[in-house]
């Protein structure tokens, strides 16, 4: 991987194992690639924080050339960052995983599947977008003078800072690279799933209607 110098900004909740545990793998992992890196860990026990607020604070401010965010269910295989910096590191902008390549590794829940399938056909077709699988996949990457010039735009507070992210990046004709990862289903309830979806289409749809989406 290189010896790279890597800040990792990493928010768990201790109630939950899995969190813990990951941290001690991709440190253990980071060692053995030779590669100079600081992890903090935050614990979001108690503590009610949308990803979007998280990323359009901690990237607007980051200093770093990459800037990457996922999560702990979409990192089952480590290597997936080796590609994602390769891929800044040359001619693309901005990284995107995806679920939905043929190439990506995890089970899904059929219902969960064909959900995320119809919401990434909604999006393509109100976007006129000819890419992109998986808007939603939570692992995200750009460089930073991209980031920078995007976040100012991004209205969402929660998850769908992705959607809006991936959008904004074709509408700017940034070089997208999609990329795919192994991950595992996160506990979700089937009424989660569709609520989160729901939520996201009001989100679109008001996008849509309202204009925001701008050239930068």
């Amino acid at each position: 991987m290189g010896k790279e110098d890597l800040f990792l900004v990493i928010f768990i909740d201790k109630r939950n194992s899995r969190g813990g545990r990951f941290v001690e793998k991709l440190s253990h992992w980071l060692d053995e690639e030779s590669c100079r890196h600081t992890i903090e860990v935050v614990d979001l026990e108690n503590k009610c924080i949308g990803r979007g607020s998280v990323l359009k604070k901690l990237w607007g401010s980051a200093n770093a050339d990459i800037l990457a965010y996922m999560d702990v269910y979409s990192m089952l295989d480590l290597r997936i960052m080796k590609d994602i910096l390769t891929a800044l590191s040359g001619k693309y902008d901005v990284v995107t995983g995806s679920r939905l390549l043929s190439a990506s590794k995890g089970k899904r829940r059929f219902l969960r599947k064909w959900i995320s399938i119809c919401y990434n056909f909604f999006v393509r077709k109100m976007f006129k977008m000819r890419w992109c699988t998986d808007v939603q996949c939570h692992v995200k990457a750009a460089k930073r003078e991209v980031a920078q010039r995007l976040i100012p735009q991004i209205k969402s507070n929660d998850s769908f800072f992705d959607t809006e992210l991936m959008v904004l990046s074709q509408r700017n004709k940034l070089h997208i690279k999609e990329v795919p990862i192994a991950f595992v289903d996160p506990a979700e309830s089937i009424a989660d799933v569709f609520k989160y979806f729901i939520e996201n289409i009001v989100n679109i749809i008001r996008m849509k209607r309202t204009r925001e989406i701008k050239e930068v």
